[in-house]
């Protein structure tokens, strides 16, 4: 795996982009497996649980997640992670299998204001990656489109959308919107990661 850096869309707080991929993937490995490697590990494993999704959240964001209850859902469970701080609305939401394993995320901000230079929606959008996607899509795919067509979406007041499948499978899919008045502008940002097995989480 590359060493390719997470996505930060704010102008400070560059710890979680300065992350690189190997490591992410080492930490989910480290924070799954029973005992240590005997050998390096750059392969994701094969079930993330929440539980190892924390430890990568705590590792990379200096954060502790305060996750909802899970609730049954079609494919297994689902549950969310809410922040709030003085730029707006953060949500990160995991869908796991009936077997407890992360298979698709869903990473969305609403910001109120001027175009937002938002530190914690690139965290979540990095940390929405790292359990089910390879990190280096995030400059060759996500990067562009929140640096460029986002802000466009914001001064135009309109809807901006984008899907790809990407080569290990998974789809992403990136929704921006601006809407509201001169001084009462909203954007809103939507990154969803999906597995195959969970296409159909999140609708």
């Amino acid at each position: 795996m590359h060493t390719s850096r997470l996505l930060n869309i704010g102008v400070t707080g560059r710890e979680f982009a300065s992350i690189p991929a190997s490591l992410v993937c080492l930490l989910l490995f480290v924070a799954c497996a029973p005992s240590p490697p005997s050998s390096v590990v750059t392969a994701r494993p094969a079930c993330v649980d929440l539980w190892a999704y924390n430890g990568v959240i705590e590792q990379v964001m200096g954060m502790q997640p305060n996750w909802e209850s899970p609730a049954p859902t079609a494919q297994g469970y689902e549950s969310q992670w809410v922040i709030r701080d003085h730029r707006g609305i953060h949500t990160l939401t995991a869908a796991m299998t009936a077997q407890g394993c992360v298979c698709a995320t869903n990473a969305m901000s609403r910001f109120r204001g001027a175009y937002a230079q938002g530190e914690t929606a690139g965290l979540l959008q990095g940390a929405a990656v790292a359990p089910v996607s390879e990190l280096e899509y995030t400059s060759r795919w996500l990067e562009p489109r929140i640096f460029l067509r986002c802000p466009l979406a914001f001064l135009l007041r309109s809807k901006f959308e984008s899907e790809a499948e990407m080569p290990d499978g998974t789809t992403w899919k990136l929704t921006c919107s601006g809407s509201g008045a001169l001084g009462e502008v909203e954007l809103a940002t939507m990154f969803t990661v999906l597995t195959p097995q969970c296409l159909n989480a999140f609708q």
